[in-house]
């Protein structure tokens, strides 16, 4: 079995998938420069994966409004010599494990894309259902800088990448093979295949119990976060503002419902509930997780 070096173990806290589409504002038109410090840029590394920590910027914004905040998600590039590169994000350091796994064994579940270097500029575009964002910077030493723009949302950040080494006889891609499958699910749930997303009810002793609900919004990503309380409500909105005062959110208000998704981690029943103002704005926060070791309920009104 493939092991990556020691990374810290954190509890399961799952937050939202970190995925490409959110960041600071920027002209589709423009064409994405590099960071100054980036360039001239090296080959990548074909013998493991980059890793950059999402705090309080970039895929952050999302994950800002759920629970554990923006500085628990880990964003991963994974690129091959026959000049393939996918991306996948987390939002615990507990799915990194499963996430890296499915990067090296090819998962069509990944952002793709093809990369080169030209006049010291490392350039790719990375496509998923969502949309595309194109990145442009630089391999030095074990570092990978670089700006990305989404046409998903109008939006750029720059984010920096360390490289870390996967052991193992074979890594795919390393020398060009083109990996056909993902990787086996959860020995400890026998083999058997995850439920599909959205089949299975919401775990209700996940989610938080109470009367009533704290809510407010980002209404510039389009998504929001909802607590048992108003004064859990409000630590949250503190919590979030400070981390993306970009953002704009709304103040919490006072709602009678809220919409919740579990997502837990198979063979372990650890996980999260998470709970948003509307059906619509539910069910796409669910449908941002992906994992092969993740159950992602269906949308529930609580």
């Amino acid at each position: 079995m493939m092991a990556l070096l020691p990374l810290s173990k954190r509890a399961l806290v799952l937050g939202s998938l970190l995925t490409l589409s959110f960041a600071c504002a920027k002209k589709a038109s423009e064409p994405v420069t590099p960071p100054a410090q980036a360039t001239p840029s090296g080959t990548p590394r074909f013998d493991g994966i980059y890793a950059a920590k999402v705090e309080s910027k970039g895929g952050a914004a999302a994950a800002a409004l759920q629970p554990g905040g923006g500085a628990t998600g880990v964003d991963l590039l994974r690129f091959t010599k026959d000049g393939r590169v996918q991306s996948l994000s987390v939002a615990s350091a507990a799915a990194l494990e499963a996430a890296v796994k499915a990067l090296l064994a090819g998962t069509d579940k990944a952002a793709t894309g093809t990369y080169a270097v030209k006049d010291g500029v490392l350039r790719f575009t990375l496509t998923s259902k969502q949309g595309s964002v194109e990145y442009a910077g630089g391999v030095k030493d074990d570092a990978l800088s670089v700006r990305w723009h989404s046409t998903i949302n109008d939006a750029t950040v720059e984010e920096t990448f360390q490289f870390v080494k996967v052991e193992g006889d074979d890594v795919p891609g390393a020398t060009g093979d083109v990996p056909d499958k993902t990787p086996p699910d959860d020995a400890s749930d026998g083999g058997a295949p995850a439920p599909a997303p959205g089949t299975v009810p919401p775990e209700a002793a996940l989610v938080p119990q109470g009367q009533s609900w704290g809510c407010f919004r980002a209404p510039v990503v389009n998504t929001s976060r909802c607590e048992r309380t108003m004064q859990a409500c409000e630590a949250a909105y503190k919590e979030a503002s400070s981390a993306r005062p970009d953002l704009k959110l709304t103040k919490c208000a006072k709602r009678a419902t809220a919409f919740c998704h579990t997502v837990q981690k198979r063979g372990s029943g650890r996980g999260s509930g998470f709970c948003y103002q509307s059906e619509d704005e539910c069910k796409a926060g669910a449908s941002g997780f992906e994992g092969p070791d993740l159950v992602i309920s269906s949308c529930g009104k609580f």
